[in-house]
């Protein structure tokens, strides 16, 4: 999955996009939009957090990673976000829902072309979907690519500045404000805030992962109102 400064570089990207379009998108806070798109992951800060958590906050319960792009397990994951934008209306903010279905969009993008880029080049090592070694490595050039991202990609200072100040916020539920401040303060920690030890992804180059932003941007701006009640 794409990692969390993406998913701010991808939300950026599409409040300029929808730039002037409030009617139409409902979006009124970008800050609540921008906060949204890091919910999902907010599960991470859960106390005695495990990775099923994390797969249903993104509408992955029993989708394994290698079977996530199967047609039916996608018919299924995309149920689920309906249902769950649908459940969402009366109780949040359009912002904050429009950004975690942003979110999960933006990382099935992720799943269907960089991902698959990366199990390819884990290939010549014998490595592959199910191998712990696998993750070490996508692990560590997803970290240096976002903490490049964080320094690098234009205007993201104005998000940060966004995230410092949006007023606290929760997705009943399923998350809760505790854990969505906690996360939202790592974020902003691991990513802007603490020295950063600039060396270059080894398998990810961070060449396509730009790509990857503007395609993503263009996918899920196109898509993601088909979702929305």
């Amino acid at each position: 999955m794409a990692g969390s400064v993406e998913h701010l570089a991808v939300a950026w990207k599409l409040l300029k996009k929808w730039r002037g379009r409030q009617e139409e998108t409902g979006i009124q806070s970008p800050a609540l939009f921008l906060a949204g798109n890091i919910c999902p992951d907010g599960i991470h800060s859960r106390d005695n957090y495990q990775r099923p958590m994390k797969m249903h906050t993104h509408f992955r319960d029993g989708i394994p990673d290698y079977e996530f792009t199967e047609p039916e397990n996608l018919t299924l994951f995309h149920q689920r976000i309906r249902k769950f934008a649908r459940d969402m209306a009366p109780v949040l903010p359009r912002e904050l829902c429009m950004g975690y279905v942003a979110h999960v969009l933006t990382d099935e993008y992720f799943m269907r072309t960089v991902r698959p880029e990366f199990m390819k080049a884990m290939e010549p090592l014998g490595l592959n979907e199910k191998t712990e070694e696998t993750f070490r490595y996508f692990t560590y050039d997803v970290n240096q690519i976002n903490c490049r991202l964080a320094r690098e990609y234009p205007e993201m200072d104005e998000v940060v500045r966004l995230l410092r100040a949006v007023s606290p916020y929760r997705i009943p539920g399923w998350l809760t404000e505790e854990e969505l401040t906690r996360s939202r303060k790592w974020v902003l920690s691991f990513f802007f805030d603490q020295p950063w030890d600039p060396r270059p992804p080894v398998y990810l180059p961070y060449e396509r992962t730009l790509r990857f932003l503007e395609e993503a941007a263009e996918v899920v701006g196109e898509e993601i109102f088909g979702y929305l009640p």
